[in-house]
């Protein structure tokens, strides 16, 4: 649980200021602020920002977290599990 705490650190403020960006567009549609639009957003910015981050600038980092005994498959599944947790929570709010 640790080490995924230490790989979300570089994925989740990237990744929530985007999505709040892109959010603030769908005032243009609605005419108010909805968290359905973020939601929606950061359920497709976290997979790439984690791609851009892990894959493209910071590719040896994979080795420290398959040291911590997380390869990169699981990764990848825990980002995209934990950004549809986030995606339906602020879908339902």
């Amino acid at each position: 649980m640790q080490s995924l705490l230490i790989f979300y650190k570089k994925l989740i403020i990237p990744s929530a200021i985007f999505s709040i960006m892109i959010g603030m567009t769908g005032i243009m549609a609605t005419g108010t602020f909805s968290l359905k639009y973020t939601g929606l957003a950061y359920l497709f910015i976290c997979p790439m920002v984690h791609f851009f981050v892990y894959d493209v600038r910071y590719s040896n980092d994979y080795y420290f977290y398959y040291n911590l005994g997380l390869s990169r498959k699981s990764l990848w599944a825990s980002t995209l599990v934990i950004s549809g947790i986030a995606c339906l929570i602020l879908i339902l709010i």
